[in-house]
C-alpha cells in the first residue's frame, strides 16, 4: 500500500517563500543604506570643496557654484548652502559671509563654516523615521591670506 504524505505537501514552498521574503528585506535595507551613505559622502565632499574655496578667498557666488558642481547628482540649491564665519575663534559662527570686491569678506585667519543640507527620501522605509529626512554636512577652514 502506497501512502501519500498529504499533510506535508507544499511545506517546502511556504518555507522558501518566507526565507526569500526575509532575504529580500535584508538586501533592500543594505542597498538603501549604501545609497544613503554614498549621498552623504558626496555631500561631505561638496562641503569640503566649498570650505576650501571660501578659505582661498573666492566670492560667495563662486563658492556656491563650486559646491553645486562638485555633487551635481544631489541637486543642491542655493537655499541649502549656509556660509558663515566666526569672530570668536570658532565658538560661534554668527557673521554671514559676503563679498568684498573680488573676494569674500572673511578676515584672514578667521574660521569659515560651510553648512550644506539637502532633503533625502528613502526608497523604502523599514527603519523608524519614515522615508523623508535631511542629510547635512559641515566643513570648517581658516581664511588664508
Amino acid at each position: 500500500m502506497v501512502r501519500i504524505r498529504g499533510g506535508h505537501r507544499g511545506t517546502a514552498l511556504i518555507e522558501f517563500a518566507l526565507v526569500c521574503l526575509l532575504l529580500f528585506m535584508i538586501l533592500g535595507g543594505v542597498v538603501e543604506f549604501g545609497l544613503e551613505f554614498y549621498n552623504l559622502l558626496q555631500l561631505n565632499h561638496a562641503a569640503r570643496v566649498g570650505a576650501r574655496s571660501a578659505a582661498t578667498g573666492d566670492t560667495v557666488a563662486t563658492i556656491r557654484s563650486k559646491i553645486q558642481n562638485s555633487a551635481p547628482s544631489l541637486q543642491i540649491q542655493d537655499g541649502n548652502i549656509n556660509l558663515r564665519y566666526s569672530t570668536t575663534s570658532g565658538s560661534t559662527f554668527t557673521a554671514t559671509l559676503g563679498d568684498s570686491g573680488s573676494e569674500n569678506n572673511a578676515p584672514t585667519g578667521y574660521l569659515i563654516k560651510v553648512h550644506v543640507d539637502i532633503p533625502y527620501q528613502r526608497m523604502i522605509s523599514l527603519v523608524p523615521g519614515g522615508t523623508n529626512r535631511r542629510l547635512t554636512s559641515d566643513a570648517v577652514m581658516a581664511r588664508e591670506g
